[in-house]
């Protein structure tokens, strides 16, 4: 299974993030382009790109000098589903 991270809640500004690590496959898409391009580590994303890893891929993201971001593969395996929850039970008197 692949992961893709598309940087739509940031701010718009010269350079949004930067990879600043990868390890396997990842690539990056411009936002507009047609096709992926395989990443090498610091390239700088802007609002709209995407980041996409493959097969046990992995890429740390930079956002602006605090915030970072790990996008990796998740394999069917680890996957979790969200637990379903039970209805609140109604305060004392109520209804």
């Amino acid at each position: 299974m692949m992961l893709a991270l598309l940087l739509v809640s940031l701010p718009s500004f010269a350079q949004d993030a930067t990879i600043t690590k990868i390890s396997g496959p990842v690539f990056v898409r411009a936002e507009g382009a047609a096709k992926d391009i395989a990443a090498k580590g610091g390239e700088e994303l802007l609002y709209g790109d995407a980041v996409r890893t493959g097969k046990g891929g992995s890429a740390h993201l930079l956002i602006g000098e605090r915030g970072a971001v790990l996008v990796r593969e998740i394999p069917p395996s680890s996957s979790r589903a969200i637990p379903k929850t039970r209805p609140c039970a109604s305060p004392s008197g109520s209804s």
